[in-house]
């Protein structure tokens, strides 16, 4: 039951990984371009942060799954004794 929480950890780390990488190569287009408009980067900097908070979702998510299905192991340790 573990690797559910592990699973919820990574995918939050991941989505913020591919944030960051994903601003950075949008940062080097930008210095290469000659202008670009301020919704441009606002509007692409909004859909940036969509991987980290889906990522966050899916910890939360798991995190709650990880917390009911430990207890529940617990209880069942616990009584088995």
């Amino acid at each position: 039951h573990h690797a559910i929480l592990f699973l919820g950890i990574f995918s939050f780390v991941w989505g913020t990984f591919t944030q960051l990488v994903g601003i950075v190569i949008a940062l080097n287009e930008i210095i290469k371009a000659a202008d670009v408009s301020p919704e441009l980067v606002i509007t692409g900097l909004r859909n940036s942060f969509i991987a980290p908070v889906f990522g966050l979702s899916t910890m939360l998510l798991s995190a709650l799954v990880w917390a009911i299905l430990h207890t529940k192991y617990s209880a069942y340790m616990k009584g088995k004794d």
